[in-house]
């Protein structure tokens, strides 16, 4: 079964706690806000968050009044973008992933192509979701409750 990480829930949920509240004039949030609004353990989200700065789709500010902030608009964010920082590649089956050891029927399986072509295509649907998409969304599940 295909299953992403915990981090990668965590890190898509701070992304979009972050871009709702610059959105709504907040420019940004504290690791303890994050992990009190949307529920996460301080210490992931904090490796979450470095993960996720490193990455250059956030910006840490030191200091007194520090936080975090998107580094650029949530419609040029997508979420493959945050996907890879947490998971790097996602594939269905082990001879895919560069990691695993060369699979002794590399050259001789026909299903090869099948899931490669399905990680290619799990990607792209994650590509074509922006931040943006995933702030609506919630807008609409918070308004309804």
């Amino acid at each position: 079964m295909l299953r992403l990480t915990r981090k990668t829930c965590y890190a898509i949920q701070a992304m979009i706690a972050l871009a709702i509240a610059q959105a709504n004039g907040r420019e940004q949030l504290t690791r303890d806000e994050m992990a009190a609004e949307q529920n996460i353990p301080h210490g992931i989200l904090s490796h979450v968050l470095v993960d996720l700065a490193k990455s250059g789709l956030l910006v840490s500010v030191r200091g007194i009044g520090g936080g975090y902030r998107l580094a650029s608009d949530p419609t040029r964010i997508s979420a493959a973008d945050i996907v890879r920082v947490c998971e790097q590649r996602i594939t269905l089956v082990p001879c895919l992933a560069e990691e695993s050891a060369p699979c002794p029927r590399i050259d001789n399986c026909s299903a090869r192509s099948v899931w490669d072509e399905l990680s290619s295509s799990l990607m792209n649907e994650l590509s074509a979701v922006t931040l943006d998409d995933l702030c609506r969304a919630q807008r609409r599940l918070m308004d309804a409750t």
